[in-house]
């Protein structure tokens, strides 16, 4: 399989040899290579995807172009550890378009974090994924503009000015244990439904899957039908348009699933 490194903050010329010192590539690598030797498979090339830190990817990487063409002379597939990192700094409309050049492609892209090919990862948990990711890459960009300004003012920043408050450190946390249970949930409603299962499922379901898969709540408790009923209210709230309130039966009272 041919391995592919997001080299995010490097040129579009970097070679794998150039990133044999860069944590998030080693951490890259050793994923892709414990996923490969799961499959019984070897890694017979690695190919590294250049980008800025600000810059999105596109479709017409070279290096991404690089990697199609080696797939279609050796007839092996691709393989990146997380399928996300190809849509930092994208906007939605772009992201829906590089999606689906990607999927349109008869290169077989390999996700060793989700186990699965791109095109047979389920398109609402593609969904998911890709707004996650937009969201952190426009919070890493606010980051960046407002240091940028820091710097036109002449203003020094100060190491422990900039440093998160023990609050802002708890609502970051928290916000990616939401998104973590809230694709967990989602990911449990779809594998029924490929399973033959029709929606909606009840809350007693979830949390006994939930449970049986070692998911906690976000204190590292076992989930309960009351504290499951409190989370999917709360995310009703925040968004009532999400898919997963037309696969759950999720009561306005307080009685038993």
């Amino acid at each position: 399989m041919i391995a592919l490194l997001v080299a995010r903050g490097f040129p579009r010329s970097v070679q794998p040899v150039d990133l044999s010192f860069d944590p998030s590539a080693r951490f890259q690598l050793t994923c892709l290579q414990d996923a490969v030797s799961a499959a019984n498979k070897d890694i017979t090339a690695q190919i590294a995807l250049g980008v800025g830190v600000e810059e999105r990817i596109e479709a017409n990487h070279p290096a991404l172009r690089m990697a199609f063409v080696q797939s279609v002379r050796t007839r092996q597939r691709i393989v990146i550890d997380n399928v996300a990192r190809l849509f930092d700094n994208h906007n939605w409309e772009s992201a829906l378009a590089f999606q689906t050049a990607m999927r349109k492609s008869t290169i077989s892209v390999y996700c060793a974090l989700h186990t699965t090919y791109l095109e047979r990862l389920d398109p609402k948990t593609l969904r998911v994924l890709i707004l996650d990711r937009l969201h952190q890459s426009r919070e890493r960009q606010a980051v960046s503009e407002f240091r940028k300004m820091l710097q036109k003012q002449r203003v020094r920043a100060k190491t422990k000015v900039s440093a998160e408050t023990p609050s802002q450190t708890k609502e970051r946390l928290a916000s990616y244990d939401d998104a973590f249970i809230s694709l967990q949930i989602h990911k449990l409603c779809s594998d029924w439904i490929k399973a033959d299962l029709s929606p909606p499922f009840t809350v007693r379901a979830i949390v006994d899957g939930l449970n049986e898969k070692g998911i906690q709540t976000q204190r590292g408790r076992p989930w309960t039908s009351p504290n499951l009923r409190k989370f999917l209210r709360t995310k009703r709230k925040a968004s009532p348009e999400n898919v997963l309130f037309e696969w759950i039966k999720l009561p306005d009272t307080q009685s038993a699933d």
